[in-house]
């Protein structure tokens, strides 16, 4: 069928059911007399259309009512002995609907009343019953709830009445919306869309075809106890919904549907999928944004962005299989392109007004605040895999960057985007880890000082001139495990550092650079130190410390001579330092006090802050701020990476998946990691990053699609297990003015509660809890001192394992046996080249080497699983972001790879049911900016 017949079809049709259906045959003979394709089309869809096959709803198909005829209960009435009628609300081609008070519940719903003539005979009530069923399978705040169905006799032995209640939801339609107050712009258009496909996604998820997604099924609602706030839009009337399965072919013409939104298989009565419904969610969508049906997907500056037309042709496509497979893709992909729009208008709408400025010689810029947010931004380059941005040169013209590939330090051209390599380390980073992990430019630019990790235990100081001649190691502390480089002093003498030492404390230094002696720096007791670069004039330091309680962070200064004064306070805030204007007279730092992350300044002299702070750029929440220019220009990293949390179903004895990878959440995709099943398998925890300011747990329920968010006043919170067979939750966090430890956390209530400082238990590791949550077993922060077992109720360590020298065994993969007798763990020899998984007794003594693979392949965080019956463990290698998973037998039997789709595979853990896994996946991806003329 090609697309202009396609169209005068669902014309036609559409008009033919205006008609009575006595007249419905001639109408259609007379309209396409002239062409017997079309005649033989329609004349098949009004034979289908006649017969009734136990709908919900469908008002389009089903007889009109009588225009003088009234509600057919007043209020008051009882129904089926439970339903208190309240008021009539409307009228549909099924039945009635009324607000109604559920007297079993107590609570208000929506109650349809089905028409007397369809007749509830024990076949169509099978059928009603069975649509019912279908609908409440899906739980979602933008899925109509479907509560149940009952029949009401209004004189015995008379036909009773079906009644369907559902959720009772106030507002108008989306059908309604767009009559009123025409189309919306594709701004306006695009939170709807997101929510429609969150609701079409869980239907999907539940293994449902909704069967006639239209404008008018759904509803724009108003959100209960929020006042002023925007409609929520709900997706209802499933009673077309077909389950997803391979019969779904046979129903497909008989539910009948909207033939303005039938997709080209309904219309030929094969089979539909969930495909189907992204043919008519793409409709919708269009229609929207005011699209003419002429011209449905031609590209408009306001009403449809050329991406958006893209998008919504591919779904579209004649050829199911060509179109998008999942709602919440199709509205990430719409997200995407409008915030990418977004950004490219504000970019060049600012180059505008920087040139008008530049043409008038006009300075208006320094101090502005508010509106200053994106002004002049220019990205300068997307950090991968290969290269992590580390400072800007004073000038701007360059950034010091790690490449990943070698760990060398290079310098990335910021307009030609050209990069020269300043260091040569003679092997590649995979094989031996090591390389540049900070940096910082000497005042005049011409040198760079930067921490050189010779091993993941040995950092030392080295700097080098900006040709690459002059590489020298200034500074090594043999105690150290690195040695990070904070900021070079005004006048080019000295840098400023901090080293992390085996006994887990963080001493600052100054290090000579005519010799590299070092200057330890004396901090007051109890102070706990954070972001920390040079005074303005360098005779002292300025530093962020947090305060106790978790009542936010204020800025200090401490001079050489050991005076402490603060710089800046306010109750409650969390400000950190960025850095001084260029003519070092105003501090930059980002601070919270207007409820968000912004950027700030205060004025500084001798006598300390003068005046209030001013607020530079109002909102910049995921910035991670790199440097300022000597022109006053403030390179930061926009973090733009994904991490999100999957499943899927493996068949462990063929070695194969049976059901594809599927993301867990569709709402700030991209925000979540380290999955862990709880011990019954009934609930899957992972964390959240979406709102960097408060880490957040989320519980998931597969089995109800039920998603609890845990949200938490920490600094951060990562890598919560379930302990205590399920009743609490243990994870690693830092409280906001500095606490570092493992915390327990109430699932119930989000009460978290710390259980040891990271001090006291010598780990900054996550560990390994047994399931009773007695037990933990954990590295050393000085992993070479080895594995622990360490006693919650005593708080005692006993030392299981020290591994030889060159053996890097501080890695995140520790996985404890189900039945509790045997430690897996990961051993790597980098000078081997070599990585094992290990077998350990909790009780100590001699491991055993259970399989041992080769780099460039590797062991990443979260690669050992254990099957339910503690017999196999599922191994994930690794190699060029693609990972294979594999079944490796604890006998020493041969190991067998599983078939997996390529990806790159976090955090494996199998579910107490042996079938299910979860895992993350991370998409590492940044950009770096420089926002121009800021100061």
């Amino acid at each position: 069928m090609t697309q202009d017949l396609w169209q005068k079809l669902k014309q036609i049709f559409s008009d033919t059911l205006e008609h009575e259906p006595a007249e419905r045959e001639a109408f259609v003979r007379e309209a396409a007399k002239d062409d017997p394709e079309l005649l033989s089309e329609l004349l098949r869809l009004l034979a289908e259309s006649d017969r009734e096959s136990g709908l919900l709803s469908r008002p389009a198909l089903a007889r009109p009512w009588a225009r003088d005829e009234g509600p057919r209960f007043a209020p008051e009435t009882i129904l089926a002995r439970r339903f208190r009628v309240i008021r009539f609300i409307a009228r549909g081609g099924m039945g009635e609907v009324y607000e109604a008070e559920d007297l079993e519940l107590a609570e208000r719903v929506a109650l349809k009343a089905i028409r007397r003539h369809i007749a509830p005979d024990s076949e169509l009530l099978a059928l009603f019953r069975k649509e019912v069923q279908l609908a409440r399978r899906v739980t979602h705040p933008n899925v109509c709830r479907i509560f149940d169905l009952a029949l009401h006799e209004d004189v015995p032995n008379t036909t009773p009445v079906m009644l369907l209640s559902m959720e009772l939801l106030e507002g108008q339609t989306l059908s309604e919306r767009l009559r009123e107050s025409g189309p919306l712009s594709f701004r306006d258009a695009l939170p709807m869309i997101e929510e429609i496909a969150a609701g079409l996604q869980a239907a999907h998820d539940a293994g449902i075809i909704h069967g006639d997604l239209k404008p008018g099924n759904v509803m724009l609602a108003a959100r209960s106890g929020e006042s002023g706030a925007k409609p929520r839009a709900v997706v209802m009337d499933f009673g077309m919904a077909l389950p997803a399965t391979p019969d779904s072919a046979g129903p497909a013409t008989s539910r009948g549907g909207t033939p303005d939104y039938f997709a080209p298989e309904q219309a030929r009565g094969a089979a539909i999928s969930t495909a189907t419904d992204m043919y008519s969610f793409a409709l919708m969508i269009a229609d929207m944004l005011g699209a003419p049906r002429a011209a449905r997907l031609k590209p408009d500056a306001e009403r449809m962005p050329s991406r958006w037309a893209q998008a919504l042709r591919r779904c579209l496509e004649g050829e199911p299989s060509r179109r998008y497979t999942r709602p919440a893709e199709l509205a990430m992909t719409l997200r995407r392109s409008a915030d990418y729009r977004r950004r490219t208008m504000i970019r060049a709408a600012y180059a505008m007004v920087f040139a008008a400025i530049a043409i008038s010689g006009a300075v208006f810029l320094a101090g502005r605040t508010g509106s200053i947010q994106g002004v002049a931004s220019r990205q300068l380059l997307v950090e991968g895999d290969t290269v992590t941005a580390r400072c800007p040169s004073p000038d701007g013209r360059f950034v010091a960057v790690t490449s990943w590939d070698t760990g060398d330090l290079a310098l990335r051209d910021a307009t030609t985007g050209k990069m020269k390599r300043l260091t040569h380390k003679p092997t590649t980073w995979s094989i031996q880890p090591g390389g540049v992990y900070s940096a910082t430019f000497s005042p005049d630019g011409r040198h760079i000082a930067y921490e050189w990790m010779n091993s993941r235990t040995d950092g030392e100081l080295r700097v080098i001139g900006v040709d690459g001649t002059g590489e020298r190691t200034l500074y090594r502390n043999p105690n150290a495990f690195s040695t990070s480089v904070l900021d070079w002093s005004p006048d080019g003498s000295r840098v400023l550092i901090k080293t992390w030492l085996n006994d887990n404390t963080e001493p600052l230094a100054l290090v000579s650079i005519a010799d590299g002696s070092a200057q330890s720096l004396k901090i007051p007791p109890g102070t706990r130190v954070r972001e920390v670069q040079f005074d303005a004039d360098g005779s002292g330091i300025v530093f962020s410390s947090p305060k106790a309680q978790n009542a936010g962070s204020e800025i200090h200064r401490l001079d050489f001579n050991g005076v402490e004064s603060t710089l800046i306070t306010s109750a409650g805030n969390n400000d950190s330092i960025i850095g001084w204007s260029p003519d070092r007279r105003r501090l930059i730092f980002t601070s919270d006090r207007r409820g968000h992350p912004g950027i700030w300044a205060v004025a500084v002299s001798q006598r300390g802050a003068g005046g209030d702070p001013q607020e530079l750029v109002p909102d910049a929440g995921r910035w991670e701020t790199l440097g300022i220019t000597r022109t006053g220009s403030l390179l930061y990293r926009l973090d733009a990476d994904g991490t999100d949390v999957y499943t899927a179903v493996l068949d462990l004895a063929a070695g194969r998946t049976v059901s594809p990878p599927q993301q867990v959440m569709d709402r700030f995709v991209g925000s979540y990691a380290y999955p862990s099943w709880s011990e019954d398998g009934r609930r899957l925890m992972f964390g959240s990053n979406h709102d960097p300011l408060h880490p957040a747990l989320i519980i998931y329920e597969p089995q109800t699609g039920a998603k609890r968010e845990l949200q938490f006043d920490f600094h951060l919170l990562r890598r919560a297990q379930w302990v205590e067979h399920g009743s609490a939750i243990m994870a690693f966090g830092e409280t906001r003015d500095g606490v570092q430890g493992q915390f327990r956390i109430d699932p119930a209530t989000g009460v978290a509660k710390l259980f040891i400082t990271a001090k006291d238990l010598e780990s900054g590791f996550e560990g390994a809890w047994s399931a009773d949550g007695k037990t933990e077993f954990n590295r050393f922060t000085d992993f070479r001192r080895g594995i622990f077992r360490f006693q919650a109720d005593t708080r005692e360590k006993h030392v299981l394992y020290v591994p030889p020298p060159g053996v890097d065994v501080g890695l995140e993969n520790l996985a404890l046996s189900p039945d509790g007798h045997t430690l897996a763990f990961h051993a790597r020899n980098n000078a081997a080249g070599s990585a094992a998984l290990m077998l350990l007794p909790v009780d100590g003594g001699t491991p055993r080497t259970l399989l041992t693979i080769r780099q460039p392949e590797a062991f990443i965080f979260g690669s050992f699983a254990w099957t339910p019956d503690s017999r196999r463990i599922l191994a994930v290698r690794t190699m060029n972001n693609r990972s294979e998973i594999w079944q490796v037998p604890v006998d020493g039997s041969t190991p067998t790879r599983i078939e997996f789709p390529a990806m790159r595979v976090a955090v494996l853990r199998l579910n107490p049911d042996g079938k299910t896994i979860a895992f993350f996946q991370v998409n590492p991806r940044s950009e770096i900016w420089m926002l121009q003329h800021l100061l």
